[in-house]
C-alpha cells in the first residue's frame, strides 16, 4: 500500500446559504418575456489543498510534472460571499405561418469576495512549470476575491546608461538577492541593458508586490437565435466572457529565454538587442531563476473571449413522404460546434477553468488542451 494523501480528521462539509429574488415579465402579448434574478450566496468551510513544504510530502513525483508525491490534506479555508444577478430575454422577433425568429440573451454578473479565513491572514498558491517555479502566484485574503493572481509590476526594459547608474545605487531585488549590475551574463543575479526593470524598488530589499488582476470575469453573456422556414430549422448560438485575466504560465517556457534545451515561440526572437530596443522581449538570460522570469504582469493577459459555439441546420422530412418508408417522422440534422473564437489571448483557449479544481487557482494555463471543434451529421427517426 501506499499513502496517497495527508488525513485531516478535523475536516467538516461545505455548506452554502443562499437567498434568492426574481422577477419574471412579459410584454407586447408575451413577444418579450424574460427573467431576472438576484442572489447572494454564501459558502461557509469552503475546501481547498492546503500547501505543505516538500520534505513533509515527498518531494516532486517521478513523472516529472512537479506534482507532490503525497498529496497535501484539504482544510476548511474559510468563507466566501457571493452575489450577482442573471438576466434572461426572450424575444419572438417573427411570428408568420411558414417563418419564424426566435431570439433568446443572457448576461449575467458576480462578484465573489472572502469574508473569513478562520484567523490565517493569507493564502497563497504557488506553480511549478517543468524546472520553474512561481511562487505566490496567487494571494487569497480576506475582503478580495478568491484566487487573485499577485506579483511583481514590469516598469519596462532596461534601454539606458542612466537606468543602469541608478540600479548601481538603487538594487531592485525580486529573486530574494539585490541584483548587480554588471554585463557579465555568467552571474546568475546579473542586471543588464535589455533586463526587465521592475516597479516597488525598495533599494535593496525585495521590491514590492502587488496584485495583478482577478481571474473572474466582469460579466458574461450568451445570444441564440433559432429560425423555423417551412420543415426547415437553423439556430445559432454564441457566448462570451468580458474581464477577467489569465496567467500564462506556459509562455514562462516558450518565452522565457533562460535556457538552451527549451524550444521558443517565433516571437521570442523579438528580444533586445542594441540594435532592437523597442521591444517588450528581454535580453537572453540563462537561468531557471533569474529575475527575467520571476511571476509579473509580463505574463497576465486578457480573458475576454467570444466564442461561436454551436450552428445546426435540420430538415423534417414532410410527414406524408415519411409515411412511404414505413416512418411516422424523419429528421436529418449537420452542427458545428466551437466554430471559431475571438480573443486577444495568445494561447491556445481562453476557457481554463480551476487548475486540479483548485478555487484558488483559476485561470493559470499550462497548457491545457483547447477545446475541439466538432462537426456532426445525423438522422432521427420514428416508427
Amino acid at each position: 500500500f501506499v499513502v496517497a494523501n495527508v488525513p485531516n480528521y478535523n475536516l467538516k462539509w461545505e455548506t452554502a446559504i443562499q437567498s434568492n429574488a426574481g422577477l419574471d415579465f412579459g410584454f407586447l402579448n408575451e413577444r418579450i418575456s424574460g427573467s431576472i434574478d438576484y442572489y447572494i450566496k454564501t459558502s461557509k468551510n469552503f475546501l481547498f489543498h492546503k500547501p505543505l513544504p516538500a520534505f513533509l510530502v515527498g518531494g516532486a513525483n517521478d513523472y516529472g510534472d512537479q506534482t507532490s508525491v503525497v498529496s497535501p490534506p484539504y482544510v476548511n479555508a474559510g468563507n466566501i460571499r457571493n452575489a450577482g444577478f442573471e438576466l434572461t430575454i426572450n424575444s419572438k422577433n417573427i411570428v408568420r405561418k411558414d417563418f419564424q425568429w426566435n431570439t433568446t440573451l443572457t448576461f449575467s454578473h458576480y462578484n465573489n469576495k472572502i469574508t473569513s479565513l478562520n484567523g490565517v491572514p493569507a493564502i497563497v498558491q504557488s506553480k511549478s512549470l517543468a524546472y520553474i517555479t512561481l511562487p505566490n502566484i496567487t494571494r487569497t485574503v480576506v475582503g478580495k476575491p478568491i484566487g487573485e493572481f499577485y506579483g511583481h509590476k514590469v516598469k519596462g526594459i532596461i534601454n539606458s546608461q542612466s537606468d543602469l547608474e541608478y540600479l548601481a545605487t538603487h538594487p531592485q531585488n525580486v529573486t530574494g538577492t539585490p541584483q548587480v549590475v554588471t554585463s557579465d551574463r555568467t552571474n546568475a543575479n546579473h542586471v543588464w541593458l535589455g533586463d526587465i526593470e521592475y516597479e516597488g524598488n525598495n533599494d535593496g530589499a525585495p521590491n514590492t508586490q502587488y496584485a495583478l488582476g482577478n481571474p473572474n470575469p466582469d460579466f458574461t453573456y450568451g445570444l441564440t437565435n433559432t429560425f423555423d422556414y417551412k420543415n426547415f430549422e437553423l439556430s445559432l448560438f454564441i457566448y462570451g466572457s468580458q474581464g477577467g485575466k489569465i496567467v500564462n504560465a506556459l509562455a514562462i517556457q516558450l518565452m522565457g529565454l533562460n535556457s538552451l534545451y527549451q524550444n521558443q515561440l517565433a516571437s521570442a526572437a523579438n528580444f533586445w538587442t542594441p540594435q532592437n530596443t523597442h521591444t517588450n522581449v528581454p535580453a537572453p538570460y540563462g537561468g531557471l531563476g533569474n529575475a527575467n522570469v520571476v511571476m509579473s504582469d509580463r505574463w497576465l493577459e486578457s480573458a475576454s473571449f467570444l466564442r461561436f459555439q454551436n450552428i445546426r441546420l435540420g430538415y423534417n422530412l414532410p410527414e406524408n413522404w415519411a409515411k412511404h418508408v414505413a416512418m411516422k417522422s424523419l429528421k436529418a440534422y449537420i452542427s458545428a460546434q466551437n466554430l471559431f473564437v475571438i480573443t486577444g489571448y495568445s494561447g491556445l483557449d481562453p476557457e481554463i477553468g480551476s487548475y486540479n479544481q483548485e478555487p484558488t487557482m483559476q485561470n493559470i494555463d499550462v497548457g491545457r488542451y483547447p477545446s475541439p471543434r466538432v462537426g456532426t451529421f445525423g438522422i432521427n427517426a420514428q416508427f
